[in-house]
């Protein structure tokens, strides 16, 4: 009776989390990608990016994970006009020649329960570099349709001038914060 009810528990608890190997797709309508750069010494400027999208791969062995981010680079926004044409002209961006920054991550690894430390690198205005990430599970559920769902948040830095971004290295900060929150929806099989 006792190894009924233990197998039972057990089945009812791996039932309701993440099994072997679940794909999950980021939900761009709950996916965030802000960013903020010093202006002339004097306060950050804050932008975000509007397209946003990716997958995660969620596997029992956590070093078998895997993350692929992709965000427009058109599609940035600064809430001034003026001030995005510019950002997705060569000077920055360039996102005609360069539309995509990505992240693709080669490593995981359990900080705890929640948190991880991913490995990848991240390509921007054609330029790759390596980057580590502290990735934290901040929720998981089922949505009104079913579906589950898993949610994360990073906070990093990148070096514009490591990408070649170095117009008004003056004036503008050579490191650019970036705080990303998304939401996650598994995919059916």
């Amino acid at each position: 009776m006792f190894r009924a009810a233990l197998f039972a528990t057990l089945f009812l608890c791996t039932t309701t989390t993440v099994s072997l190997a679940d794909e999950y797709t980021v939900d761009p309508t709950h996916a965030y990608v802000v960013f903020s750069v010093q202006h002339k010494g004097l306060a950050p400027n804050w932008g975000r990016f509007n397209r946003v999208s990716g997958t995660i791969n969620v596997n029992e062995d956590v070093s078998k994970n895997s993350l692929n981010v992709e965000i427009e680079a058109a599609s940035v926004d600064t809430g001034h006009a003026k001030r995005d044409a510019h950002l997705r002209n060569a000077d920055f961006f360039d996102a005609g020649q360069f539309p995509k920054i990505t992240f693709k991550s080669s490593a995981w690894k359990a900080i705890d329960a929640t948190t991880y430390e991913v490995t990848g690198a991240i390509t921007f205005h054609g330029i790759t570099q390596p980057l580590t990430l502290t990735l934290k599970k901040t929720g998981e559920g089922v949505d009104r349709k079913g579906r589950h769902r898993l949610g994360y948040t990073t906070e990093f830095q990148i070096d514009r001038f490591a990408h070649g971004v170095r117009y008004a290295a003056k004036g503008i900060g050579q490191m650019v914060r970036v705080i990303v929150s998304a939401e996650t929806t598994k995919k059916s099989p």
